[in-house]
């Protein structure tokens, strides 16, 4: 077999013939020259393939392998090639490290939102932050914005109320 190696000067991206290696985690992966197809035959993603002729025993790996889906507890994604996934109802909570696999967990129900009466605390910069019964207003009086407002009943007055949006929980 002759190994064969071009340089695309434009790109410099190499070519390699049959018997080349092709792809893998670096910058400019070597790729294969016209008429040849990169097969990757290991589990890990990073790795080159080899440049071959195409025929009916060379399948891409999504043909030859398949997935498997895990339940809770069980290993998901990671950069290798076809990772795990989780059974429906799972969602896959990752580590800081985003080449490493996670693991299937059980979604979360999201929270309500919290309805308060007169007095109560309304908006503010937090995840779901609560809103006022039905006829009441928000009225935030502390200059700094990100802190909630109090639930009272709509004055008349000259001072400046601001209504909570409804959100898709008020429908």
């Amino acid at each position: 077999m002759k190994l064969e190696t071009y340089l695309v000067a434009a790109s410099a991206t190499v070519i390699h013939g049959e018997g080349g290696t092709c792809g893998g985690f670096i910058n400019d992966p070597p790729v294969c020259a016209p008429g040849l197809v990169c097969v990757h035959t290991s589990q890990i993603a990073d790795l080159p393939g080899v440049c071959r002729k195409p025929s009916k025993t060379v399948k891409s790996p999504s043909t030859t392998t398949t997935q498997h889906v895990n339940g809770e507890g069980g290993s998901c994604g990671g950069f290798i090639l076809n990772p795990p996934v989780c059974s429906p109802g799972l969602t896959c909570v990752y580590s800081n490290v985003p080449d490493l696999p996670g693991t299937c967990t059980l979604i979360s129900p999201s929270p309500t939102q919290q309805v308060n009466g007169v007095g109560g605390a309304c908006g503010g910069f937090i995840l779901n932050p609560p809103v006022c019964s039905p006829g009441l207003v928000c009225v935030h009086t502390n200059p700094i914005a990100d802190l909630p407002g109090t639930c009272v009943q709509p004055a008349k007055s000259t001072k400046t109320v601001s209504k909570v949006a409804p959100t898709p929980l008020d429908s």
